[in-house]
């Protein structure tokens, strides 16, 4: 038996082609967005709270969890639910989650952008938490790294 992600890959080839840089976001079979190639999905409004894809029809993510935990502590709420790609596209903030970036923001989609198109107050406070328990600033080092792989 064998699992191919092929499918993940050729998604991401055609957002970068349309748009270099993005990242494409995978639906489900009924249309509402599942996951990123490499990461889960999170979606915030102000009268929902955080928002993730229903956890049956993705891979369930270790940094997901992190994130759970998180805002629970910080008294955010959170819920999972069918996220629709035109419910996120008016989302006031939302960002992926991975054990590689543990989180980045999504500020366009489609083009266009997503909440005021820069990181959001949520996402900084998350972030700022999820620094704290790790003990390392994510965002010093991610900026850290971007300048010593430029001229890469």
């Amino acid at each position: 038996k064998c699992r191919s992600r092929m499918h993940y890959y050729l998604a991401d080839c055609e957002a970068a082609r349309r748009q270099p840089g993005a990242r494409a976001l995978l639906l489900d079979q009924r249309g509402f967005i599942g996951e990123a190639s490499t990461a889960n999905v999170v979606a915030y409004d102000a009268d929902r709270g955080l928002v993730t894809p229903k956890l049956d029809g993705v891979l369930p993510g270790i940094s997901q969890q992190v994130l759970f935990e998180l805002a629970d502590q910080l008294e955010i709420p959170r819920r999972e639910a069918d996220l629709a790609p035109a419910e996120l596209a008016v989302a006031d903030e939302a960002f992926l989650t991975s054990t590689s970036i543990c989180m980045q923001p999504l500020t366009t989609l489609d083009g266009r952008p997503l909440g005021s198109g820069q990181p959001g107050p949520i996402y900084q406070q998350l972030l700022a938490a999820w620094s704290t328990l790790v003990g390392v600033d994510i965002a010093a080092q991610a900026r850290a790294f971007a300048v010593r792989n430029e001229g890469a």
